[in-house]
């Protein structure tokens, strides 16, 4: 979520057996080309979401599995093959042989009919997303374009910091529980950096110019969007 852009959010997003219905919300009508390229990133990041559930389901079995190929070539070598060279050539052996079957393993279980189901459920349903023009996000979108237009980047730090005697603008929206719950599985994943970031601020009790000054840095360095924090800061997550 950034100025002059849409705030993209799939209800539902379960990488199990359950179909899910995804739901496109902007704050104006798309056009076309940006309709299309929101359908690509949402399969592409189903389809990432589906490989780790089915990675993560099956591990243990992958692993077990893994194992007893170590084993297998591990006293087949020992006991069968002779050489001059104690234990070393079968270690080697054997864990590229389970290192194999791990990877040929992982490979083939995202060609599991099921799996494949999955994918092609989730073509569809993204192929025909709802379009939804919210209020809510208009209501954030405009938050952001106000911050932007009264400070700077380094103003902007300066503030959260307590460095200066402005202030953010009020901003009381009471936001539904689906776009607060959006946010909170934003800051704990993709969105880590920014919730060490809301912590710093608002455990502040001072002006710290350190503060300020690492925040500043981030921008420049890390590509910290210091006005999507400051609208972070503000919320009730």
């Amino acid at each position: 979520l950034c100025a002059n852009t849409c705030l993209l959010l799939v209800f539902q997003h379960f990488c199990a057996r359950a179909s899910f219905e995804p739901v496109l919300c902007s704050a104006s009508p798309l056009s076309d080309e940006e309709r299309e390229e929101i359908r690509f990133l949402v399969f592409d990041d189903y389809r990432a979401r589906t490989a780790s559930f089915v990675q993560d389901r099956y591990y243990i079995p992958r692993l077990i599995a893994s194992a007893a190929v170590f084993l297998f070539c591990y006293f087949f070598f020992s006991l069968v093959v002779r050489d001059s060279v104690v234990m070393i050539d079968e270690i080697l052996i054997s864990c590229a042989a389970a290192a194999a079957c791990f990877v040929l393993m992982r490979r083939n279980e995202l060609k599991k009919a099921w799996v494949c189901s999955l994918l092609d459920d989730g073509r569809k349903k993204v192929a025909a997303l709802e379009e939804e023009v919210s209020a809510d996000i208009a209501g954030l979108e405009a938050f952001l374009d106000q911050l932007s237009g009264l400070f700077s980047v380094s103003e902007l730090a300066d503030v959260l910091a307590g460095c200066s005697t402005r202030s953010l603008p009020a901003f009381d929206a009471d936001l539904p529980a689906w776009l607060t719950a959006a946010f909170s599985a934003f800051l704990k994943k993709e969105g880590r950096a920014y919730a060490k970031w809301i912590r710093n601020i608002r455990k502040r009790e001072k002006a710290d110019t350190r503060l300020s000054a690492l925040l500043k840095a981030a921008c420049l360095s890390d590509g910290l969007d210091i006005y999507l924090l400051a609208l972070l800061s503000r919320l009730s997550i």
